[in-house]
This record gives structure tokens, sequence and C-alpha cells, in this order.
């Protein structure tokens, strides 16, 4: 799965962020994936292209149940 969020509160790099996440789903309740973040003038459009680039990251969650 991917999904994309806008993070207009985003310092000290930039006015704003978009971050890109690919994640997927693990059949013990288990999610991991990567976040990729690009920030962007407050002027310029966070959904399409360019931006500078700020670096991929890893991430593992787990279900828990209480």
């Amino acid at each position: 799965m991917i999904g994309r969020t806008v993070d207009f509160d985003f310092p000290p790099n930039s006015d704003m962020a978009r971050l890109d996440y690919t994640f997927k789903f693990g059949p013990d309740g288990t999610i991991s994936g990567t976040t990729s973040i690009y920030f962007f003038p407050l002027t310029a459009n966070p959904l399409g292209s360019g931006g500078t680039f700020g670096g991929t990251f890893t991430f593992t969650g787990y279900l828990v149940k209480p």
C-alpha cells in the first residue's frame, strides 16, 4: 500500500514537507515500510514533482491488544 501526507509545520528545513509512505501489513498484526521526506517552499506544489529530498526511513509497528 502507499500513502502521502503534506505537513505545513515542519521546521527548520522548509515551509512544508511531503511524506511518501509505502507499507505492508503482516498476518500477525504487524506493519512495516518506509517513509521518504521531501521539503518544499510555501509557494511550491508539494503534490507535484521536485522538492528537496530529505531521506528515506524505515518503520515497524505492532498491534497492541488491551
